[in-house]
């Protein structure tokens, strides 16, 4: 708290020893949040900052009223629907030309011939991928994990019935084995995920091979996993490799981050249900994915301090493998209507030869915003010295989740060498945008417009 008082001076000199007195206040604020924060980090002292009381004082109320009376007045299910109506209110901003009384429906799980049956249909990627084969005329299935967060282009089908939507998890194997019923292809978008490997293990490793066991009981003719180029390792050490498609994963998943370790183990064991009993299996690992439907502050162009500071995963001034959403859409539509032996068995990476650094990328979502968003080069050897320093906070404050930071994992982000892409562009003909201004225009400067 600051304090300012009128003194007897002329007005100048009032003014300056108003603003003195402030940044003396202040800065006497910012050391004591410092020494609270050392001190509760280090278990010296109690933490009691407003959020964090509010939530453990919450907390509290709740096993409170629990043990006097033996219910709650708010359980699960109306906590669930209160993040459904944040779900619906954040659905009708985003696009404030719906009809706001539209219903949100689940189709008949009854199954349908030919159907091309789509994991994460409300996701990112899934979304365009929905719409591009309907369009081409392909019966669709969008499996959603929740009806009520459904974008409007996937709300009462976008042809009639042409596009059914079911509701599925990776964790619920009854659900699964519904929607997978009558399908002549799966794409697998649903990423899956967790705090902890064994629960990244349930969902992203487990749940995927309850879908590819599925897809054999029902003789599906193609099981199309979207994995990642993070199931690469791609540290400086390549920088002068071309990566070629049906590169081997990590052979150290346990030095990667969960996600990266989710996605390699991912691919092994579906690989080895390949090899054991034919499973009709197309891997797609999409490179820096980028378009209007996501964050601007991706992970592939560094690590995002704050929402305008972005630190790079090492200089950031070499050419990334970015990709226009549309085009790796564009991609998995063309692997659903392939022949059966054209890219079966196969690993495709969807790389653009795009010339344009993190740096640069950074610099353009600047310059088409407007807003004050910065690059900040760094070595990855600072990186990791300080991802050091927060481990040893993290030990001298008894954390349980304190695990010695992966060096291999943090060169791997840097994703130095250049992709060939190979298998995608000459077995599915795939053009994607590499044109420069081009893909700018498409991928980045689309947040500018956003904005207008």
């Amino acid at each position: 708290m600051t304090v300012e008082e009128k003194t007897q001076w002329l007005e100048f000199w009032d003014s300056f020893l108003s603003s003195w007195k402030r940044v003396r206040f202040v800065r006497r604020d910012a050391i004591r949040e410092l020494k609270r924060y050392i001190g509760y980090t280090l278990k010296l002292s109690r933490r009691n900052d407003p959020f964090y009381a509010s939530m453990r004082d919450s907390i509290k109320d709740f096993h409170r009223e629990l043990r006097s009376s033996g219910t709650i007045t708010q359980d699960a299910v109306r906590a669930a629907e209160v993040l459904d109506w944040c779900d619906s209110i954040r659905t009708q901003v985003a696009s404030p030309t719906s009809p706001r009384d539209s219903e949100i429906t689940l189709s008949a799980i009854a199954p349908r011939n030919g159907e091309v049956v789509i994991l994460g249909a409300s996701g990112f990627i899934g979304r365009r991928v929905v719409a591009k084969l309907n369009a081409a005329g392909h019966p669709v299935t969008a499996v959603v994990r929740r009806s009520t967060a459904l974008p409007l282009e996937l709300r009462g089908g976008l042809a009639g019935e042409a596009v059914r939507v079911l509701r599925a998890r990776l964790e619920d194997p009854d659900s699964l084995q519904q929607v997978v019923q009558g399908a002549r292809a799966v794409i697998h978008l649903a990423t899956g995920g967790g705090a902890t490997w064994p629960e990244v293990e349930a969902t992203m490793v487990n749940g995927s091979l309850t879908v590819a066991n599925a897809c054999l009981e029902h003789g599906v003719n193609r099981f199309v996993y979207v994995s990642s180029i993070a199931a690469l390792y791609l540290g400086p050490e390549r920088a002068d490799e071309e990566i070629e498609d049906d590169d081997p994963v990590d052979a150290k998943p346990e030095a990667r981050a969960l996600y990266s370790r989710g996605k390699i183990v991912t691919e092994n064991v579906l690989r080895d249900l390949h090899r054991e009993r034919g499973l009709p299996l197309v891997i797609v690992r999409p490179g820096v994915v980028l378009g209007l439907g996501t964050p601007m502050q991706h992970s592939g162009l560094g690590f995002w301090a704050r929402d305008n500071h972005c630190v790079g995963w090492g200089r950031g001034d070499h050419p990334l493998p970015v990709v226009w959403v549309d085009d790796v859409a564009d991609a998995l539509v063309a692997v659903v209507e392939g022949a059966k032996d054209d890219v079966e068995g196969k690993a495709l990476h969807l790389c653009s030869r795009t010339p344009l650094s993190a740096s640069e990328v950074v610099a353009e979502l600047r310059a088409s915003t407007g807003r004050f968003i910065q690059f900040h080069p760094r070595s990855l050897w600072l990186s990791q010295l300080l991802e050091i320093g927060k481990w040893l906070v993290k030990l001298a404050g008894r954390r349980p989740d304190a695990q010695f930071p992966s060096f291999r994992d943090l060169k791997s982000r840097a994703l130095v060498p250049p992709f060939s892409a190979r298998i995608a562009r000459e077995r599915l003909k795939w053009r994607p945008v590499e044109n420069r201004e081009e893909f700018l225009t498409k991928a980045v400067r689309v947040y500018g417009q956003q904005q207008q």
